[in-house]
C-alpha cells in the first residue's frame, strides 16, 4: 500500500504540471504520460476529480477563469502533493498495511522524475516566455492551461517544492540514491549551474559569461532563495552518496564541479561580489 501510494502521488504531481504547463513539449513525453494514465485507473480518476474541482465556480478554470486562478490552482496542487509525498517518505502518512507487512519498495525513479519536473519548471517557464510574443504572454500556452506569465509567477515556489522533495527522497533512502549516483549528482549540479552567477559559471566552464540580467535563467540567478536551496540540495546529495560514491567514476566530475560552484557562491557572498551585473543576489523570491 505504501509503495502504491508513493507511486500514485508522484504520478499525480507530474500529471498536474503536464496538464497545466508542460515542462517538456516533446511528443515522447506526452506519450509517456498518456500510457501512464492508461495503466493507472485509480490515480487517473483522482486527477480528473481534481481538475473538475479546480474548474468549479462561476467562471471555471477551463471555461474562462482567470490566469491567476489557474496558476494558483497548479501551485496549490503541487505544494499539497509535494507535502503528501514528503510525509509518506517520513512514514508519517503511511496508509494502513495488512498484518505482517514490514517492508516497502521505494519507487525511486518516479520520485526522481517528479523532482526533476519541478526543478526544471522555472527554466521552462522562462524559455516559453522568451519564445512568445509579448502580447501573448498572458494567454495560456496551446498545450496547457496556464500562460507563460502565470507560470513565471509561480515558478520559484514550484522549484522550491522540487528541492524539498528531492531532499526528502535522498534522506529517506541514501542507499537507493547511491544506486542512482550519476543521475542524482546531475540533478544537483544542474540546479547549481542554473542558480550561480554567470561570472562564476564562466570561471568553472571556461566560457564567456552571459549577462546576469538578460541571459536565460536570469530570474533564477537573481534569487537568493533559489541559490541557497541549490546549495543545500547539493549538500544533501553529497551526504547521501557518501565519499565513495561521490568520488566514483561517472559522478566524481559532477561532484567536483559542484564543490567548486558551492565554494564560489560562498566566496562571492563573503566578499560582497555578485559575480558582475550588480544583481546576482538581488531578490528573495
Amino acid at each position: 500500500a505504501w509503495t502504491v501510494a508513493a507511486e500514485e502521488g508522484a504520478a499525480l504531481l507530474r500529471w498536474a504540471v503536464h496538464d497545466y504547463f508542460p515542462v517538456s513539449g516533446s511528443e515522447s513525453a506526452a506519450s509517456e504520460i498518456k500510457a501512464e494514465r492508461a495503466g493507472n485507473l485509480k490515480a487517473r480518476e483522482r486527477h480528473e476529480r481534481w481538475r473538475s474541482a479546480a474548474g468549479e465556480g462561476p467562471e471555471g478554470f477551463e471555461g474562462g477563469g482567470t490566469d491567476g486562478r489557474r496558476s494558483s490552482s497548479l501551485a496549490c496542487r503541487v505544494g499539497c502533493l509535494t507535502e503528501y509525498l514528503i510525509e509518506l517518505l517520513r512514514m508519517d502518512a503511511c496508509p494502513a498495511s495488512p498484518p505482517g507487512v514490514a517492508t516497502a519498495l521505494l519507487p525511486l525513479d518516479p520520485l526522481l522524475d517528479s523532482s526533476e519536473v519541478l526543478l526544471s519548471f522555472p527554466l521552462a517557464a522562462e524559455a516559453r516566455s522568451r519564445g512568445t510574443k509579448p502580447r501573448l504572454r498572458s494567454v495560456p500556452v496551446p498545450d496547457g492551461l496556464v500562460s507563460p506569465d502565470g507560470a513565471g509567477g509561480i515558478a520559484a515556489g514550484i522549484a522550491a517544492d522540487g528541492h524539498r522533495l528531492l531532499g526528502a527522497v535522498l534522506s529517506s533512502c541514501p542507499s537507493g540514491a547511491r544506486g542512482k549516483g550519476r543521475r542524482v549528482a546531475g540533478l544537483a549540479l544542474g540546479c547549481l549551474r542554473r542558480a550561480v552567477s554567470p561570472a562564476l559559471l564562466s570561471a568553472v566552464d571556461g566560457r564567456t559569461p552571459a549577462s546576469a540580467s538578460s541571459g536565460l535563467g536570469a530570474a533564477i540567478r537573481r534569487s537568493v532563495a533559489m541559490r541557497t536551496a541549490s546549495v543545500r540540495t547539493f549538500r544533501s546529495v553529497v551526504a547521501a552518496l557518501g565519499s565513495g560514491a561521490a568520488a566514483a567514476a561517472g559522478t566524481s566530475g559532477q561532484t567536483s564541479r559542484g564543490l567548486v560552484l558551492v565554494a564560489g557562491c560562498l566566496l562571492e557572498q563573503a566578499s560582497g561580489d555578485d559575480g558582475g551585473g550588480g544583481d546576482g543576489w538581488g531578490t528573495v523570491a
